[in-house]
């Protein structure tokens, strides 16, 4: 059953507090009186508050502020609101004024859906609550307000009663029959695909094509079949004219020997199938382009993927990757994990803030960030270098997510530390620093970026001093807003708020929490009560497993969500009690 909106207005509002005082006849008069009110109001007028009191109540109040006045669309949507309700307490008989209409034969007679329905509700489609002849109470619109209502928003009903609503297994099936629609070769494009389709699934042109055009699949099938059979010549001379940006579709794999002829080269294969499959493209469709078998499809794909990534890191030799272990920390998680893999273990050296660009000397937590952007890159290269042979997209997966962690975590360095290298320009400059030129200010912050990221990405590791992961002056929100804001994959649960970060690094970092923090958590944890500790224990990975959400830790220890998080609470307050 509808239910009445609230109230926006503060007079009508007062109203129906009234009207708990007011008898049965009076609220029956209220009612009669509220809806020939109704039919008065225009949406873009404005009423005083005494007169809206004197039109519901037949009474002019005293003492209510002069001057004060409503406007008339939030007095349209808040009288149907105040009929709705007040006909709640007192249901009128469905037989009267020629028998009332339900709500989904209002709709069908409108010819819209219940959620434009109920936007009319707003907009002084007045409806009441009504009883049938011993039946249950239900919402309802009398013929004569219907018909009112339809003289007074005539334009509005008969637009929206033309508009064709489009179901989820209607737009997929739109969206299947436009793949195949381009398989099907010829001149093809969004628009004469909708043209084509729009009176099969009896829709305008323009609601077909704005279902085609936001879906990937469906944008990167008519870009391939554009380009299907088109002269090498053709797109050599494109080429030339435009930015030299690869060209995606069939055609990027055509041989540069001109006179129309297309060879199928083994690499450009590969290539355009993992740009299809970066579009979204379905591995069926994608073999029934190349003319070779889903599984084909798939293994040259994974395979141009990792040529791409190989591609994109020539050149590139990554470092020895140094393992921050705090002082004292031999019982730390992280000796097994530098033992693991080899890396090697020094101890981190704070620098005097007086020694430090910009004056401040960088907590553990940006210590940790640096380090989590040298162990992405490591791991990335790593794990590139040891790929097999016949690789699987699994293993592309975890390297190209390494490398987009890196990357973001890089930008949001950059961004934090492009203020910190311009320092010394200003204040060698003096109040001369306004005069300098915007584009020879844009040309030194390009240098101070090129040269920090050259510091994280080739800066020599030897020791692990502080200084030698630059730059270290990060602040966390910005890290926050460069990874949140990267991808569906960088939105944590928990929105966008100050443990944001933590949560997602949480996910790729194990060793996030025991860098920022420090030794000591075993220890501390140790002292809280045994199922606080187990708590602790998992959710931040302590005892060297991959950390787990509060649902994974419930589902473990066989308990509620809300009591994984309670009991995570309680073991903070008693570690935090002990450090």
């Amino acid at each position: 059953m509808p239910t009445a909106a609230r109230f926006r207005t503060e007079c009508v509002a007062a109203l129906w507090e009234g009207t708990r005082f007011a008898d049965v006849r009076a609220r029956g008069r209220m009612l009669a009186d509220a809806e020939a009110f109704v039919g008065d109001i225009t949406a873009d007028g404005e009423y005083p508050h005494e007169l809206v009191v004197d039109r519901v109540t037949r009474y002019r109040p005293e003492g209510v502020r002069v001057g004060s006045v409503v406007s008339g669309s939030a007095l349209l949507h808040d009288m149907t609101a105040f009929i709705l309700r007040l006909s709640r307490r007192d249901p009128l008989p469905a037989s009267l004024r020629g028998g009332a209409l339900h709500a989904a034969d209002v709709a069908r007679a409108l010819n819209v859906s219940a959620r434009t329905l109920a936007r009319f509700r707003s907009d002084g489609l007045v409806m009441h609550h009504v009883r049938d002849a011993g039946g249950p109470v239900r919402v309802a619109c009398f013929p004569d307000a219907l018909q009112a209502f339809r003289e007074r928003a005539a334009a509005r009903v008969d637009r929206a009663g033309r508009t064709v609503r489009m179901g989820a297994d209607a737009r997929a099936e739109l969206r299947a029959r436009a793949v195949e629609w381009c398989t099907a070769g010829g001149r093809i494009s969004l628009h004469a695909i909708a043209t084509r389709l729009a009176p099969v699934f009896g829709c305008s042109v323009r609601a077909a094509r704005g279902v085609l055009e936001v879906d990937a699949v469906v944008v990167s099938a008519v870009r391939a079949a554009q380009r299907v059979g088109e002269p090498a010549a053709q797109r050599g001379a494109r080429g030339a004219q435009g930015s030299g940006a690869h060209v995606s579709g069939i055609a990027a794999f055509q041989s540069p020997r001109g006179g129309g002829e297309v060879v199928r080269s083994p690499r450009r294969i590969r290539q355009f199938a993992a740009r299809a499959v970066g579009f979204g493209c379905p591995p069926v469709a994608l073999a029934q382009w190349l003319g070779m078998t889903e599984s084909t499809a798939a293994r040259a794909a994974v395979r141009g993927r990792v040529e791409r990534l190989r591609l994109a890191m020539n050149g590139v030799s990554p470092v020895l990757l140094p393992i921050f272990v705090l002082p004292d920390a031999a019982g730390s998680i992280l000796a097994p994990l530098a033992v693991c893999a080899a890396l090697p273990v020094g101890p981190v050296q704070f620098p005097d803030p007086a020694r430090v660009r910009g004056g401040r000397a960088p907590n553990r937590g940006e210590v940790a960030l640096a380090v989590a952007f040298r162990f992405l890159v490591w791991r990335a290269h790593t794990a590139l270098r040891a790929i097999s042979k016949t690789p699987v997209a699994r293993e592309v997966d975890a390297i190209e997510r390494d490398l987009r962690w890196a990357n973001r975590i890089k930008r949001a360095l950059l961004e934090r530390v492009l203020p910190v290298a311009l320092v010394p320009c200003v204040q060698r400059l003096g109040r001369g620093w306004d005069e300098v030129p915007v584009s020879l200010r844009m040309r030194w912050a390009a240098f101070a970026a090129l040269e920090c990221s050259h510091a994280l990405e080739f800066g020599e590791h030897s020791s692990v001093a502080i200084e030698d992961v630059h730059p270290a002056h990060v602040a966390a929100h910005a890290v926050e807003r460069a990874i949140a804001r990267g991808g569906p994959e960088f939105a944590p649960s928990n929105g966008d708020d100050s443990h944001a970060l933590d949560g997602a690094i949480m996910r790729c970092v194990p060793w996030w929490h025991v860098v920022c923090a420090g030794d000591g958590w075993l220890t501390a944890a140790a002292k809280c009560a045994p199922e606080h500790s187990r708590v602790l224990t998992l959710h931040f990975g302590l005892d060297g497993t991959m950390p787990r959400t509060f649902e994974e830790i419930a589902r473990e220890l066989k308990i509620s969500t809300s009591r994984a998080t309670a009991d995570w609470y309680a073991a903070m307050h008693a570690v935090l009690q002990v450090r």
